[in-house]
C-alpha cells in the first residue's frame, strides 16, 4: 500500500495523497496487528483449556489400555504405537503452547508462525482422537448433523 509503485499509481490517478496512503496503511497495520494478537491469544486459550485436557485424557486412556493388555499377557505393540503417537503429540502441543505464549509479545509475524505450528499439531491430534474425547464438533457434525 505504501510501496513506491503504489504511491505512483495513487498520484497518477488522484486516488490518495502520500499522507493519506501512509495514514491508511498505519490504520490497517494496527488493525491487523490487533487481530493477530487476539487470534493468537484465543488459539493459546483454546489449546490450554480444551485441546490439552482432551489430549491428556486420550493419552491416559491409551496408557491404561497398554497396561491392561500387558497384565492379560496380550500383545501390546499396536497399543504402544498409538500411545506413543498420542504422547508425542501432547509433548509437541505443550511446546507449541509455550512458543505461542512467548510469541505474543514479540509481534504478529511471530504469532502467525506459531499459530501455524499450533494448528498443525492440533490437526494431528484431532485425526487420532475419538469424537467422544474431542471438545469441538468435527466437520461432519457441523455440515451434516441436522437433528439438533
Amino acid at each position: 500500500m505504501i510501496a513506491p509503485e503504489a504511491m505512483a499509481l495513487y498520484k497518477r490517478y488522484g486516488v490518495l495523497s502520500e499522507r493519506e496512503a501512509a495514514s491508511r496503511y498505519e490504520v490497517y497495520r494496527h488493525a491487523w496487528e490487533t487481530t493477530v494478537a487476539m487470534e493468537g491469544g484465543c488459539a493459546l486459550d483454546l489449546a490450554r483449556t480444551f485441546i490439552m485436557p482432551a489430549a491428556l485424557r486420550l493419552e491416559a486412556d491409551l496408557a491404561a489400555s497398554v497396561r491392561r493388555a500387558r497384565d492379560m499377557g496380550r500383545g501390546d505393540e499396536a497399543r504402544v504405537r498409538q500411545y506413543t503417537r498420542a504422547a508425542d503429540l501432547v509433548d509437541r502441543l505443550y511446546g507449541a503452547m509455550e512458543g505461542m505464549e512467548a510469541a505474543l509479545p514479540r509481534g504478529p509475524a511471530d504469532v502467525v508462525r506459531h499459530m501455524a505450528v499450533l494448528r498443525s499439531i492440533v490437526d494431528a491430534l484431532e485425526a487420532i482422537t475419538p469424537d467422544s474425547y474431542w471438545p469441538f464438533p468435527c466437520y461432519g457434525e457441523m455440515f451434516f448433523n441436522f437433528s439438533n
